[in-house]
């Protein structure tokens, strides 16, 4: 009876489809993830994009979603100017950063929310993903997953320096980010 039980729940998990993830632009994406972050009101709020695969995609979606989020959600926002300054200040090695490390960086500025971004490599496609932490429990909140769609400003992000070499962003990044951001301000 139990092996027919088992049968049954397998059958019925594999009969039915899991829903297919949303495939967006890098904009759109960013967007969309500042109107559905779920955080309080009159939260302050840290972005922390660190684990993307080039200095200028970090920079981009640190910079973009600091804006959608003060000017759409209105919320007061603080980020860093690129990844390197994040893992000089808190002495990071390792690309990735901790829930652990994020809350208490959030502690240390002071804010409610540490929202973190991540972008990574799944087969021939990128995924990006928002994590939204509440500082004061550590605790996650609800994940948003987007699938890229390839267009022109994620093809620029990519080609931008590895987010693993140690020098400094410089100027290749932040123009890369200008002329990103000028991209998009002309197609709105």
């Amino acid at each position: 009876m139990k092996k027919y039980g088992l049968l049954v729940l397998l059958c019925g998990v594999f009969a039915f489809p899991l829903p297919a993830q949303e495939v967006l632009t890098v904009d759109a994406a960013l967007t969309k993830a500042s109107l559905q972050i779920l955080m309080p009101a009159k939260a302050k709020v840290l972005v922390l994009s660190y684990e993307t695969p080039a200095k200028t995609f970090s920079d981009y979606i640190g910079e973009v979603l600091t804006y959608d989020l003060e000017v759409k959600m209105k919320r007061n926002v603080i980020t860093y100017r690129n990844v390197d300054t994040i893992h000089a200040d808190y002495r990071i090695r390792d690309p990735a950063i901790s829930d652990k490390k994020a809350v208490e960086i959030g502690k240390a500025l002071g804010v409610n929310v540490v929202i973190l971004a991540a972008v990574k490599k799944l087969g021939s496609d990128y995924q990006m993903k928002f994590v939204p932490l509440t500082v004061r429990t550590g605790k996650a909140g609800t994940s948003l997953t987007y699938k890229l769609k390839e267009d022109n400003v994620l093809t620029e992000l990519l080609s931008g320096p590895a987010v693993t070499e140690m020098e400094a962003a410089g100027a290749p990044v932040e123009g890369a980010v200008r002329r990103l951001r000028a991209m998009r301000d002309a197609s709105n």
